[in-house]
């Protein structure tokens, strides 16, 4: 009985996956190709400390420039690492039809970092909407949204050092 915890599927020669084991145990790799074509390839396996920062995925996405493309859904296994003094912050996009309602939600452990969401439209400098709470996950809502490509930023308050993972869900009705 196997349960998938991570997948990289791009259309590139590089795939990526990085998970924070849940339970110890022994974890297994599936190598496969989407077209069932033979193909040469090589494997690099790190297996790091627990308290090691984990890069998601989806970077370099670290400005609005680098915002990756999500879809409405819930999108898990994201990860926040900032060293002190430093900022780092991930963006993401997603188109909207005239009307729709937008609620995003970051979910994430609050005691292992500050957490802060922003929701953008367009090339607009200022944010829409904020969420700067003190819980386990923030929410963005935008009711009856023009039409466009809106980003939600993710960063954290403080400037310390921060290894925080966590999912975003995108609610577009």
């Amino acid at each position: 009985n196997f349960a998938v915890i991570g997948r990289g599927f791009t259309v590139d020669d590089n795939e990526r996956v990085a998970r924070r084991a849940a339970v110890s145990g022994t974890y297994f790799v599936r190598v496969f190709s989407f077209l069932q074509i033979d193909n040469d390839y090589s494997m690099t396996l790190a297996v790091l400390p627990e308290d090691s920062c984990l890069e998601d995925n989806d970077e370099e996405n670290d400005t609005r420039e680098d915002a990756v493309r999500v879809f409405e859904g819930a999108r898990s296994g994201l990860g926040l690492c900032q060293a002190d003094q430093e900022t780092e912050e991930d963006w993401y996009s997603f188109a909207v039809t005239e009307g729709q309602n937008i609620s995003a939600t970051i979910t994430f452990v609050h005691a292992d970092g500050d957490l802060d969401f922003e929701l953008y439209r367009g090339e607009e400098e200022a944010p829409l909407v904020r969420a700067y709470g003190f819980r386990d996950s923030e929410t963005v809502d935008l009711d009856t949204a023009p039409a466009g490509t809106y980003f939600v930023r993710v960063f954290s308050f403080t400037r310390t050092t921060l290894r925080s993972d966590y999912s975003l869900l995108v609610d577009l009705n």
